[in-house]
């Protein structure tokens, strides 16, 4: 063997000694002698690693430059045999080695872990994180310097910003195909697919879930707390959330905030007739996602029944405490409050649009179609009628009898609101009308009078038609009246004056 091959480390005698000799100098108890007993050396340390930097960019650049003047059945050949060297055995051998070795020793030695804990107390308790909080700060300062140069220089060529955009389908694409190729390649039977799912979701550790809740809620219930203190039994959150507001705004072009949610809208209105399109272009499409809510539509009914099934089943005690807390809780007044804010604010704006809502309406009744509106109206009407005619219920609910009870019922809660008979309902019809406009209820009654007459008149067939009826309900009134004074005038004098 030759003396060259002894220096490049052909005997494997040689590279063991070599080896060694490299493990044994790089020692982590010598580093800090070697370094520290030699400024000059690890400044040259230092200053050669720019240039490993570069022999490793080198090395990428020369092989790359290497291949591609390479030919192309050279290249692929060369790197076919690179990849085939690939020792898929010994690479599994050494997963399945080192899962051996890990789970011997968690099985061994279950709390190897708290082995460095000491060092891990004393990293702690010797880092000052002020010093590393500025340190990350400023590094994070460069790499934000460092990204906002690379996008504008990116931003300089359209080219370049085509091309780095272009990136992102072919990697979306790529992550899709393997998320399909992978629920593809899940070919269990349903029941194992399904035990596994169970399996996995029951294999959750419930207990930690709810303690990390319960420490969430605890963790926003303090927050809230401390909101209070500091706001002094008022939410300083309201101030502070103000002056986040305010100084969004001041920094925000609200004018083109606008203009995209309006882009926006526009974009999601044409896609909106697109896929209205494409329903009405494909066969059975349209019946297909019809069904598919239908059957979504009666699922969420069906879940609402068991619920609320199964609420029908609380004790009559828990609802009765159910309605305490709810007494006691609900603030009536805020709901009023909001009520009275809501019809201020209706009524500010339409005194100062009196002609809006009037416009708008008499807009949209001029843009409905009269013809299909009173047809929709006509059939719906029908339908409703035919429900009630046939429904077992409505029809039990309209009998002679009970519209009779129900009427007893309205009777019953009239005069117990009128308790005072007439003179009660004297006092409140005296009160309405002395508020309404004696002027305005003449000229009502004249014009709808009047207007009716006209209108009889101008069809004497019709106004016959209409008039025969009620002369003669108006006949059999007086007559029915005429009878029953006559009846009971007879019955007084026979009692006065009796026949001997």
């Amino acid at each position: 063997m030759s003396a060259s091959e002894e220096g490049t480390g052909d005997s494997p005698e040689r590279g063991r000694e070599v080896t060694r000799g490299l493990i044994a100098g790089i020692r982590p108890d010598s580093l800090e002698e070697i370094f520290a007993g030699d400024p000059e050396f690890t400044r040259e340390v230092i200053q050669a690693i720019p240039d490993l930097w570069k022999a490793e960019y080198k090395l990428v650049s020369v092989f790359s430059g290497y291949l591609e003047g390479l030919p192309t059945e050279e290249r692929t050949a060369l790197l076919c045999e690179m990849l085939k060297s690939f020792d898929g055995v010994l690479a599994g051998n050494a997963a399945n080695d080192f899962s051996r070795l890990v789970m011997a020793v968690h099985r061994e030695s279950p709390d190897l872990a708290t082995e460095i804990f000491p060092g891990l107390e004393a990293a702690f308790s010797t880092t000052d994180f002020g010093k590393l909080r500025e340190a990350v700060t400023a590094l994070l300062d460069y790499a934000v310097a460092v990204a906002e140069k690379s996008i504008e220089l990116s931003t300089v060529n359209p080219i370049i910003i085509a091309n780095i955009v272009g990136m992102l389908p072919p990697l979306v694409n790529s992550l899709i195909k393997v998320v399909s190729s992978a629920l593809k390649n899940v070919d269990l039977p349903s029941e194992i697919l399904a035990s596994t799912l169970f399996n996995l979701l029951l294999s959750v550790d419930t207990a930690e879930l709810g303690s990390a809740l319960n420490s969430l809620a605890g963790l926003l219930k303090v927050v809230h707390d401390g909101n209070k203190v500091l706001g002094r039994d008022q939410c300083m959150s309201h101030a502070v959330f103000l002056q986040f507001a305010d100084s969004l705004l001041q920094s925000l072009d609200v004018s083109e905030v606008s203009g995209a949610i309006v882009a926006l809208c526009e974009e999601a209105h044409v896609m909106v007739g697109a896929t209205a399109e494409i329903l009405v272009r494909e066969p059975g499409l349209l019946l297909l996602l019809s069904s598919t809510g239908v059957s979504a539509m009666n699922i969420f009914h069906r879940a609402l029944a068991t619920a609320f099934n199964e609420l029908g089943k609380t004790p009559e005690e828990e609802m009765k405490n159910i309605g305490d807390e709810v007494r006691e809780r609900f603030d009536t007044g805020e709901v009023g409050n909001m009520a009275n804010a809501v019809l201020a604010l209706t009524e500010r704006f339409r005194n100062a649009n009196p002609e809006l809502g009037r416009e708008l309406m008499l807009g949209f009744a001029g843009s409905v179609d009269g013809e299909l509106a009173s047809s929709a109206v006509r059939d719906l009407s029908a339908d409703f009628l035919e429900v009630v005619r046939r429904d077992p219920a409505i029809g039990r609910a309209l009998e002679p009898e009970e519209m009779g009870r129900r009427m007893n019922e309205v009777l019953f809660a009239f005069n117990r609101t009128f308790s005072d008979g007439p003179l009660g309902i004297s006092r409140y019809v005296s009160r309405m009308l002395a508020v309404v406009d004696t002027h305005e209820l003449e000229t009502a009654v004249l014009n709808f009078t009047q207007g009716l007459t006209d209108a009889v008149m101008a069809s004497t067939g019709k106004g016959l038609a209409l008039l025969r009826p009620l002369a003669a309900v108006a006949w059999r009134v007086v007559v029915s009246l005429g009878r029953g004074l006559f009846e009971k005038l007879s019955g007084f004098g026979s009692s006065k004056c009796p026949v001997p």
